[in-house]
């Protein structure tokens, strides 16, 4: 809730849909809450659904939800393509909540990810690290903070040492302790391990062993962690994975994969 009225088209500016839509969804969501779920042990039962308590949303809450989504639009994830205009409108209502004085971790994480979009890399990683440090629960603002830590690194120097790898890798081990799980995690893990002047710890191998699984839409992870084991040793688990993927992901023997298998 906000103290100043909301009109359709203040709505419809922030938010992309008008009341009518916002309804329909909203009856969806309602029939969804009160679906009924099935549990192996105990049967059919119906989840209880909780009251919601509306409360008035301060500012910086306010400010936090309106940057997000001018963030989404500005910089559609998955797509190279900017809004700067949706990126300056982010940037007003947060900046505007820091100025104020907000030190929220969640709006520090959004601010990082505005300046990430904005390819300012050492503000976002100012702002990632002040978020990172007042421990937020999102495992995106430890990958990216890793991935900037990284970027760094290599641009020194093309191999890691012990002490570099160590720091590069801190972040990224938090954000595989918190959900949602993200194959990007991995990626990078790998990406990291690649570069890395000294043998991979079993302890790294083994998560990734746990971890990496061929499916249609991970050709490219398969085949550096197979190049991984291959380095560190483990020809066989390499060799088995890259088998497991070609046999049963037709997507994947149709990708780039095959072509890499003769260079193990």
């Amino acid at each position: 809730a906000t103290k100043t009225p909301i009109t359709e088209k203040i709505f419809h500016e922030n938010f992309g849909i008008d009341y009518a839509a916002f309804d329909q969804m909203r009856e969806k969501s309602r029939f969804l809450l009160g679906t009924i779920f099935l549990h192996p042990s105990t049967g059919s039962t119906a989840r209880p659904v909780a009251e919601a308590e509306v409360t008035v949303a301060t500012s910086p809450q306010i400010a936090r939800i309106m940057g997000a989504a001018y963030i989404a639009e500005g910089a559609p994830s998955g797509s190279l393509a900017l809004n700067p205009r949706m990126l300056m409108r982010a940037r007003s209502v947060l900046s505007g909540a820091y100025n104020e004085g907000d030190r929220d971790p969640r709006l520090l994480a959004a601010l990082g990810f505005l300046e990430l979009a904005s390819g300012e890399r050492e503000r976002a990683k100012n702002y990632l690290g002040q978020s990172a440090a007042a421990k937020i629960l999102r495992p995106r603002v430890y990958l990216e903070l890793a991935r900037i830590r990284f970027a760094e690194a290599i641009a020194k120097a093309p191999t890691l040492d012990e002490a570099t790898a160590t720091y590069v890798l801190a972040p990224l081990r938090i954000a595989q302790t918190q959900l949602p799980e993200m194959q990007s995690t991995y990626e990078l893990l790998v990406e990291i391990e690649l570069r890395r002047s000294t043998p991979v710890p079993r302890t790294e191998l083994e998560v990734l062993e746990a971890n990496v699984w061929p499916c249609d839409d991970t050709a490219r992870l398969v085949w550096k962690t197979a190049l991984l084991f291959a380095r560190n040793r483990r020809e066989e688990d390499a060799a088995q994975l890259i088998k497991t993927a070609l046999r049963e992901h037709p997507a994947v023997r149709r990708g780039s994969l095959r072509t890499h298998v003769f260079q193990l």
